[in-house]
């Protein structure tokens, strides 16, 4: 009887053992951006501190910054959005979502609507594997960090018809098992309590300090032109604003804006039918005058970049804040959290300021209300002649003045001093004279035909600008922290490929 006894505890310690093992295996190698993602948004919600959620695909996580939000508003809000998310993958994410809190308001994002499927297995029927395979990917992404539940287990279902693709989603220890090869520090991190602070800082939003010029603007199509039909992504969408409304929650549909095509438009304007239907608001943003300019604040032509996601959400915190069902949380002590993304989110752009990658990005990023900037080109440069750069500086200065100092030949220097909302700049060889700066007493010369003086403060003879290592060089720039007022980087381009040219005094 006793080595029966012993024989049975034998066994099951070894069996709880082989279970840690599996588990703590299966942590480990999961694919953790999941989590990131989505960590913030179960401390939110465990809390009941989430009054909006946006839902979407990639063009929400790139176009709408929660933390913005709250420091304009006060309003608290999670980006959900999904890459590469169709609408019925939106659909179950909200359900799933719901399980966790009640928010007052949702803001659904109407990409896809044309699109007339469910499966994200199988799509169309006509994609390639690769394709299919990367939407599989990208619905991991959108669901592995949620526990199973009955209805995560109701959307596996739903949106995957291969019974081994939904095995993976139920334990995805089926899809990562091989993973070992490509594990890194943040796999072992997040398995202990430093993981736990691995989180979004955007609560799920991304932010991309890029500019691509090169973007195709589409004329605009009468907004009543509209695509033919219904699809299965429509269908869910109605499914979406039934559910919040059966749970008295506000629902508001938006199109962020991108370089649409023709068609894309149609589905975007066929968003208005179903707003209408239930009586809901709808703001389709391809349509508002000059939110963005598709020659600066598109990432690529489907996405946001930063300046233009700053853009899109200052407009809809406008259009929350008139609802007046949300409270302004600012300066309440229980949501210090948001106040540290704040923080956190100054500090980011105060290092794309300073470490950026390349002359187009710098210009985008100067836009921002954290920095301040003082920027010189060169007589001799070609920039002059970069339609990009020319509108970049445009948007500091808030005039055309470039253009004219473009054609005369003579160097061009910018003061833009957010911290005061106030610019200055060269008009001719009209120098700047005793500007009085945030950061400073600004006076800007050029006594002779090769040689231009800067200065900041009372040493008028003190010139900022390098001209013992950089003199020939096409643009310098010097960025000031608004916080502090001090000169935290000094930069130099060479116009060549638009790429920073090292710092010599790195």
């Amino acid at each position: 009887m006793k080595h029966g006894f012993f024989r049975f505890v034998k066994s099951v310690l070894f069996l709880l053992a082989l279970t840690a093992c599996i588990v703590t295996a299966a942590r480990l190698l999961e694919n953790k951006d999941s989590k990131i993602k989505y960590n913030a948004f179960f401390d939110e919600a465990r809390e009941n501190k989430l009054d909006v959620l946006f839902l979407g695909s990639s063009h929400v996580i790139d176009g709408i910054n929660p933390v913005q939000l709250y420091g304009e508003h006060g309003i608290t809000s999670y980006n959900m959005g999904g890459h590469g998310s169709i609408l019925p993958a939106t659909y179950w994410e909200l359900v799933n979502a719901l399980d966790y809190c009640t928010p007052k308001c949702v803001v659904i994002d109407t990409f896809m609507l044309e699109k007339d499927y469910r499966y994200v297995d199988v799509m169309t029927g006509t994609e390639d594997e690769g394709t299919r395979q990367a939407s599989i990917d990208q619905l991991h992404l959108n669901m592995d960090a949620f526990p199973l539940t009955k209805n995560k287990a109701a959307a596996v279902r739903d949106l995957l018809q291969d019974k081994t693709n939904r095995a993976s989603f139920l334990f995805d220890f089926i899809k990562y098992h091989s993973r070992w090869s490509g594990l890194s520090a943040d796999d072992y991190l997040l398995l202990g309590k430093k993981g736990e602070d691995r989180t979004n800082h955007l609560f799920g939003a991304e932010a991309h300090f890029e500019v691509e010029p090169n973007i195709e603007e589409f004329p605009l199509l009468d907004p009543q032109d509209a695509m033919q039909g219904e699809t299965i992504a429509a269908d869910y969408l109605r499914k979406m604003i039934s559910l919040c409304q059966e749970k008295g929650i506000q629902v508001i549909l938006v199109q962020v804006p991108f370089s649409a095509s023709e068609d894309y438009q149609r589905a975007g304007n066929s968003a208005q039918k179903i707003a209408d239907e239930f009586h809901i608001p709808y703001f389709n943003l391809m349509y508002v005058k000059n939110i963005i300019d598709h020659k600066s604040d598109l990432s690529d032509r489907g996405h946001l970049n930063a300046m233009g996601q700053y853009k899109v959400t200052a407009y809809l915190g406008n259009a929350l804040g008139g609802l007046g069902i949300l409270a302004d949380h600012r300066g309440d002590p229980s949501y210090r959290e948001w106040e540290d993304a704040q923080k956190k989110w100054q500090d980011t752009i105060l290092d794309a300021a300073c470490n950026p990658s390349d002359l187009y990005s710098e210009l985008m990023t100067l836009q921002f209300p954290e920095v301040s900037s003082i920027i010189f080109i060169n007589r001799s440069s070609n920039a002059f002649y970069d339609s990009t750069l020319i509108r970049l500086i445009e948007k500091l200065s808030g005039t055309r003045g470039i253009e004219a100092v473009s054609k005369s030949h003579r160097s061009y220097c910018l003061v833009h001093d957010s911290a005061e909302g106030n610019t200055v700049e060269t008009l001719g060889n009209v120098p700047i004279k005793d500007f009085d700066a945030s950061f400073g007493k600004v006076n800007f010369v050029s006594p002779d035909e090769n040689y231009n003086l800067l200065s900041v403060g009372d040493d008028l003879t003190d010139n900022l600008l390098d001209y013992t290592n950089n003199g020939n060089i096409d643009v310098q720039i010097l960025v000031y922290d608004n916080q502090t007022h001090a000169l935290i980087r000094h930069l130099y381009f060479d116009y060549a490929g638009m790429r920073e040219r090292p710092d010599l005094d790195k």
